[in-house]
């Protein structure tokens, strides 16, 4: 029997992240949801508990027990809450892949996110940018490692169709 793959999605509760846990739990992975929104979760739990009955989906309080069980985090809340969070991950990411999804530009977010991060594989995915912007320009890798997991998992889960559909409930 294989491992599953634990991914810690940080700001489940948002529509981005709500909409790739649901992707993730109809897939083989077990999923560790944690918002600063609990009602959120429990909500977003409830829907896939519905959707996807044998699904592995596990709320979590505090992100640094979530990213220490995970394997892969997936950073769904505004670049500008990351600051306080990865203070309480620091410890328990180291070796792991962090894919930071960035709602608006942020200069030298990557750069960023590689010294306060500087032993984990770090992925930054820009939202902002249109579906079809070259993946060159909408996605920053520190690693290669890295990057081919989070290629690997986001083509699994149809990435750029899920982002699609969010982008246009949001019009």
């Amino acid at each position: 029997m294989a491992l599953r793959q634990t991914i810690a999605v940080i700001g489940a509760s948002g529509q981005y992240g709500a909409a790739i846990a649901k992707a993730l739990s109809a897939g083989a992975y077990r999923l560790l949801l944690m918002d600063p929104n609990e009602n959120g979760i429990a909500a977003l739990q409830k829907a896939i508990d519905c959707e996807v009955p044998q699904a592995d989906v596990e709320q979590v309080a505090c992100c640094r027990e979530a990213c220490w069980e995970a394997d892969l985090i997936l950073f769904a809340l505004p670049f500008s809450e990351r600051n306080h969070l990865i203070a309480q991950m620091q410890e328990v990411v180291t070796r792991k892949t962090v894919v930071f999804l960035l709602d608006q530009p942020e200069k030298n977010a990557l750069n960023i996110l590689k010294k306060q991060l500087p032993y984990s594989g770090i992925i930054t995915i820009a939202m902002y940018l249109p579906v079809s912007a070259a993946d060159a320009v909408r996605i920053g890798v520190s690693d290669s490692e890295a990057g081919d997991t989070a290629t690997k998992l986001l083509h699994n889960i149809r990435f750029n169709e899920i982002i699609q559909s969010v982008k246009t409930i949001e019009k």
